[in-house]
């Protein structure tokens, strides 16, 4: 198949979704389908065509690049809830210089591609990996850090007051709940990464199909480690990840092993770190991969809903046991008990209880590695890019049923 994939940014610039359609990509590429990965030229990257690993990357300016007030980071312009006219331009420059059978989108940037694909008579469909569709903060978080019990106009208009501005925030409300009726009518099927993202996305009808993880990550055999083995945290070192939850559970414990944090920290963080604990900052994946085979334990403690984080599959790969928060997509991936331990997003008691229990029992602990180095193989490439290229199947056969029914 010819396949137009959408997502907002790409490599170098790489977090726990480019990784996921990157990987995606190549796979796609190595199974005989014609790719071309289209994102957004940030930083020094300039806007161009190229082509890496069998992949066609195209680079394309925003014109939310053009009003960096509209960002924190103006380096990274984040796909916006309405139509971004370049990036729409791009794409339909795309449709009508290339052949394409399908579109596939992820997140926001769907947006943009709504209006060139139908005038294409192209079908598109979109993978969510995280709450956008109803939430304009993607997190399912209150402003003032509490769980979202649900969207609601006046809830909403709240947060997204708090989180973008009083005069941004009702403005982005108004245009995503605009742009759902839109999505809803022109996606022909939507897939979410975790049963909890399809719940809060009931009227896109989203079947679930999960991260993955490349299948060569999977180790052959699991590397045993000692009692000085670190326990091990990746990921940014935010509240939402729950940072702040951990290091307070690790200062409740006697004697613990060394905690190693991965990932971009604040200042105020870095200065204040308990003893025992070294941060190494953002490393580049390929020296993240390693550290998993030298730790203990994998610590996944997010108080948010984590919609399907890769760092549990990337743990269980190298036959670590998870100690993770019971919610999100971690529930689908962590078999309490069997693969790891999950307790009460925010319970920092908890947490140190489940930490210093996979620490006394290192045996236990083994086990659980063991039992999640099994069950890691269903979030792999193997298993999951076929359900993938159903979802393609099943939307251009629908598209050409339409098509037929119209004739």
């Amino acid at each position: 198949m010819r396949i137009l994939l959408l997502t907002a940014f790409l490599p170098p610039v790489i977090g726990g979704i480019e990784r996921h359609v990157w990987t995606l990509a190549r796979a796609l590429a190595d199974r005989g389908h014609q790719i071309t990965l289209l994102g957004f030229a940030t930083g020094t990257a300039a806007p161009g065509a190229s082509e890496v690993d069998g992949v066609r990357i195209v680079r394309v300016r925003t014109g939310g690049s053009y009003l960096p007030v509209l960002y924190q980071d103006p380096d990274r312009p984040h796909p916006l809830p309405l139509s971004d006219p370049l990036v729409s331009r791009a794409i339909r420059q795309e449709l009508e210089h290339r052949t394409f059978d399908v579109i596939h989108a992820h997140n926001w940037i769907v947006n943009s591609a709504l209006a060139p694909a139908a005038r294409a008579g192209v079908p598109v469909v979109m993978t969510l990996h995280d709450y956008s569709h109803r939430c304009v903060t993607a997190r399912l978080m209150q402003h003032d850090a509490a769980v979202c019990p649900g969207p609601s106009p006046a809830r909403c208009v709240s947060c997204a007051a708090a989180h973008f501005g009083a005069l941004k925030g009702p403005a982005v409300v108004a245009a995503n709940l605009w742009s759902a009726r839109r999505r809803i009518r022109g996606i022909a099927h939507t897939a979410a990464v975790s049963a909890a993202v399809a719940a809060v996305v009931d009227d896109l009808a989203a079947q679930v199909i999960p991260n993955f993880i490349p299948d060569e990550i999977v180790c052959d055999e699991i590397t045993r480690v000692g009692p000085d083995a670190p326990l091990l945290f990746v990921g940014d070192l935010v509240a939402d990840k729950g940072i702040d939850v951990l290091l307070r559970a690790y200062r409740l414990l006697d004697g613990p092993p060394p905690l190693v944090l991965v990932g971009r920290a604040t200042p105020e963080l870095s200065a204040d770190l308990p003893t025992g604990v070294e941060l190494l900052g953002a490393l580049p994946h390929e020296q993240v991969l390693p550290l998993y085979a030298r730790a203990r334990a994998v610590i996944v403690p997010s108080v948010w809903s984590d919609p399907c984080p890769t760092v549990v599959l990337e743990a269980m790969a190298a036959g670590r046991p998870v100690i993770a928060a019971a919610s999100g997509g971690i529930l689908d991936m962590v078999v309490h008990g069997l693969t790891g331990v999950l307790v009460a997003p925010g319970d920092v008691g908890a947490l140190a209880g489940a930490i210093g229990s996979v620490i006394g029992h290192p045996q236990a602990a083994r086990s659980m590695g063991v039992a999640g180095h099994h069950r890691v193989r269903r979030f792999t490439v193997s298993s999951v890019v076929g359900q993938i290229e159903q979802m393609y199947a099943d939307a251009t056969a629908q598209h050409r049923r339409e098509i037929h029914h119209v004739g």
